[in-house]
């Protein structure tokens, strides 16, 4: 709605196996200024030209596959059968995240980013909504060397009551900690007063406070089954 005037192209998860639903939900958002957003989905995000002019780009989510697929993928880019042993978390790792660089790549080089202007390409704004686990904001620079990346926050986080003292709390201690700390939940319990049950149940369920603490590269883990601590990735 800032650049009404403008192309667009999202890039969405289907749902139902359809694109149709998810662009429906959102023309229905556009106030009848729909007739310059195109929608594609995941798995019909390359092999086209289709939208070589358009300047604005979204992907409305990104892709992840199963630990399991990047395992066999790795295990085939190595020639390393089963039998012949494991495959580290590190060697996982790598291969997930250039699965990551290149499913990127590929979609929002549908914009106009894919065209040649010299020995430049054309300009083109794209707006990415990942995971912060995913690494995917830090590669972007990498991907499309000389990009400015800038944090996108269309929708202010607004933080109230519980959910604000956790967050300043959290922030406060992970700005003056060193690298590599983990701040347990409850620790967090412990200073800031906030009941146990009101923090599991409410505060860490509350999608401004993950947000927030998203944007600060601050994110909830667990070494076993369950998450135990927050630590800051980036």
């Amino acid at each position: 709605m800032t650049k009404p005037n403008e192309d667009w192209l999202v890039v969405v998860h289907r749902r139902d196996a359809k694109v149709g639903p998810v662009a429906n939900d959102v023309r229905a958002m556009l106030h009848g200024v729909s007739g310059n957003v195109s929608f594609i989905s995941w798995g019909n995000h390359k092999a086209t030209n289709a939208y070589a002019d358009v300047a604005n780009v979204i992907l409305a989510g990104t892709l992840y596959y199963r630990t399991s697929y990047y395992e066999a993928l790795t295990r085939l880019a190595k020639g390393r059968k089963a039998s012949d042993g494991i495959i580290t978390k590190a060697e996982r790792e790598r291969t997930q995240m250039g699965e990551h660089r290149h499913l990127v790549l590929q979609a929002l080089c549908r914009g106009a980013v894919r065209r040649c202007d010299g020995d430049k390409c054309h300009p083109m704004n794209a707006y990415v909504i990942a995971s912060v686990r995913s690494g995917i904001r830090d590669a972007l620079s990498d991907i499309f060397p000389g990009c400015l990346v800038e944090d996108w926050k269309p929708v202010p986080n607004e933080l109230r009551g519980e959910a604000k003292k956790a967050f300043d709390h959290i922030k406060s201690w992970f700005d003056f900690s060193r690298p590599g700390e983990r701040l347990t939940f409850r620790s967090v319990v412990k200073d800031t007063g906030i009941n146990k049950s009101t923090f599991t149940r409410d505060v860490r369920r509350d999608d401004d406070y993950i947000e927030a603490l998203a944007a600060e590269g601050i994110i909830e883990h667990g070494d076993g089954k369950y998450m135990t601590c927050y630590r800051r990735v980036g």
